[in-house]
């Protein structure tokens, strides 16, 4: 019979399945079976990076004229609030690496107290700017190309849950 073809009976694949069958293939762990990305896999060679600016004066709070510390350098159940917020990123599971941005002067000491401490993530400091703008900017400028997600975290808030951010990190 002239005009006829032959049908496959299985629909066509959905067009963002396609995408990433073409895009992702074997490499993301694609599952052809199951139609999903395996997210172990996925989070292998997804490179998260957390900005951390911690270059402010703390005007707000008056601290420079009284002498005192700044807040990121305050003491909190004996550490520094910068620490506590560093090592809540180096306990999530999806960070790759975590960024700091302090004033020049304050670097080597970053640098010190990271290297008196045992964690599993790389953690890397940059200057940062007259501004908070600035710091984030400069910290940017810092990450490999290959990041493919980057969160800013304000370097004096240490409450943060690591389930949160990996809910929005899996969100983002």
């Amino acid at each position: 019979i002239g005009g006829m073809a032959r049908v496959d009976p299985t629909p066509p694949p959905h067009p963002l399945r396609a995408a990433e069958r073409s895009i992702r293939g074997r490499i993301t762990g694609y599952n052809r079976t199951h139609d999903v990305l395996d997210k172990g896999i996925l989070d292998k060679i997804m490179k998260v990076s957390v900005i951390l600016p911690a270059a402010g004066l703390g005007t707000r709070m008056g601290r420079e004229k009284s002498g005192t510390s700044r807040k990121q350098f305050m003491l909190l159940d004996g550490a520094p609030i910068l620490l506590h917020t560093i090592r809540k990123f180096t306990h999530c599971p999806s960070v790759s690496e975590i960024v700091v941005a302090l004033r020049g002067e304050d670097l080597e000491w970053g640098r010190g107290l990271i290297q008196q401490q045992h964690l599993t993530k790389p953690v890397r400091f940059v200057e940062g700017g007259d501004s908070r703008q600035h710091s984030v900017e400069n910290a940017l400028a810092s990450l490999a190309p290959d990041t493919t997600l980057v969160a800013v975290h304000d370097a004096v808030r240490p409450f943060i849950d690591s389930a949160m951010v990996e809910k929005v990190i899996a969100e983002a």
